[in-house]
């Protein structure tokens, strides 16, 4: 017989999905409602917890931090709200016609004055931020579907081109005050900015502009061969130092640029976005949680959301459950905004008009369960002969009972050599001020493979650090 010795079992890290889940061994299969912390251990995903509502019914079809106002700015069903930190708010006044409702809406601002594109005229909101405006001026473009502020101009996307108000004078335009992407003649189809340069994304290529005082030409280098595959699909952090862009390319690929070196980061996903009837109606934010930021993407006619960490380079799946239905959907977020003074990462619903705080403080989505799990690939501990376990034990944190959940629970489940998954088995997280860190399970019996599942659906602070194996390695 073999010597029995103590092995980590390879429950941390991260997950891969491009491959076979009979492929993988020491790692993981899915982390699902959690992301992976820099200990490499799997932490809940922030629950949401309601800060305001606004009372439409409708999903929240943008969001914005308005800095210099220390204000948020939030539409839905064709309205525009002001929110301040207390989560009261006011509908701007206006009496414009929102033609799109439920299309994402694009801000962004000079300081004084908001302006804000969904696919039809320009929006402006300024001074007491009592009303909004048209922007009137007959030469104006009336189709925008993005726009931003660079150097006293505000730049608009329509038909495939780029246009531009008089310099310092954002209600007056000029209709040949436009230019195109000129670099492999596509369609212009979405606008950043930061750096004061101007990130231009078409079907095949995106270039890299700034004023020179022509007022705009393209960058010398400022060619890259990656088009745009999901227009709302953009996330970028842009600071004093550096600059991070993230997109959906034509190809179906994750593209992570910091500053101006565009990298494919979607390897251990490419399967899964491969394989979605589409992904062009993509919708994806940046969230920060506890110092990891996330690029979290959704895909509504898949009905699923996939999460990126491009500091650990880690990938992830969240969901909400459906409890009338009885199934997982895609998250409820369908855009966010970081509210710096007030310290909040806000999220707006996905369906109706609630506008939410994602924190670590509440573990349910507004009352509804997170399931966050993690599955191990088919674990052999690098050798194919049967073995024999007689004792696991896993770390957790404990002790987090709470007057709502008195009893929570861990769920841990396995399947041997490929086959049917077992039973769930339940194992206590611990009561309030029981805080030993460990929960004890018989073993495995005798395996040459072995796959876990462990899972916690109870409104806890649920962290799952690793787990540990009494194993003995038998004649082949």
């Amino acid at each position: 017989m073999g010597e029995v010795t103590e092995v980590d079992l390879p429950l941390s890290g991260p997950a891969h999905a491009n491959v076979d889940e009979i492929e993988l061994d020491a790692i993981s299969a899915a982390v699902n409602d959690a992301y992976v912390n820099e200990l490499d251990h799997t932490v809940r995903r922030p629950g949401l917890e309601v800060f305001t509502d606004l009372g439409t019914g409708a999903p929240i079809d943008g969001m914005y931090w308005w800095a210099k106002k220390r204000k948020v700015l939030a539409v839905s069903a064709g309205k525009i709200f002001i929110i301040s930190d207390s989560g009261q708010w006011v509908e701007l006044s206006g009496g414009f016609q929102y033609t799109t409702p439920g299309r994402p809406v694009i801000f962004d601002n000079n300081g004084d004055t908001a302006v804000l594109a969904y696919g039809g005229q320009m929006i402006t909101a300024s001074g007491a931020m009592g009303s909004t405006h048209i922007m009137v001026d007959p030469d104006a473009p009336t189709l925008v579907t993005h726009v931003a502020y660079l150097d006293n101009y505000i730049l608009a996307i329509q038909d495939g081109k780029l246009w531009y108000c008089d310099v310092g004078n954002p209600l007056s335009w000029d209709a040949l005050s436009f230019f195109a992407i000129d670099g492999a003649g596509d369609n212009l189809l979405a606008m950043h900015t930061g750096f004061r340069e101007i990130m231009l994304w078409g079907e095949e290529s995106t270039e890299i502009w700034y004023n020179d005082g022509s007022p705009f030409t393209r960058l010398p280098g400022g060619f890259l061969e990656r088009g745009l595959g999901a227009v709302y699909s953009i996330a970028a952090k842009v600071t004093k130092s550096a600059s991070t862009w993230l997109w959906l390319d034509q190809n179906r690929r994750l593209v992570h640029m910091q500053n101006r070196t565009p990298v494919e980061v979607s390897i251990p996903f490419d399967r899964i976005l491969g394989k979605f009837s589409r992904v062009d109606d993509c919708q994806a934010f940046l969230l920060e949680v506890e110092g990891q930021p996330l690029y979290v993407m959704s895909f509504p006619s898949e009905q699923r959301t996939l999460v990126y960490n491009y500091k650990k380079q880690d990938w992830y799946e969240w969901g909400y459950w459906n409890q009338e239905q009885g199934k997982y959907q895609d998250y409820r977020g369908r855009c966010a905004c970081y509210a710096a003074t007030w310290g909040r990462h806000l999220v707006g619903d996905r369906v109706t008009g609630l506008i939410y705080e994602a924190t670590r403080r509440v573990m349910t989505d507004n009352g509804s369960p997170i399931r966050t799990s993690r599955t191990s690939g088919h674990i052999t501990h690098g050798t194919y002969n049967r073995k024999s376990s007689s004792e696991t034990l896993y770390y957790f944190k404990r002790g987090v009972a709470t007057a709502d959940v008195t009893n929570p629970k861990v769920m841990i489940q396995k399947r041997r050599n490929n086959g049917q998954w077992g039973n769930e088995m339940q194992y206590a997280l611990g009561a309030v001020g029981n805080h030993e860190f460990f929960v004890r399970d018989r073993g495995s019996g005798e395996y040459r493979s072995l796959q876990i599942k462990v899972s916690c659906s109870d409104g806890v602070d649920f962290i799952f650090v690793g787990a540990k194996e009494k194993v003995e390695v038998l004649p082949s």
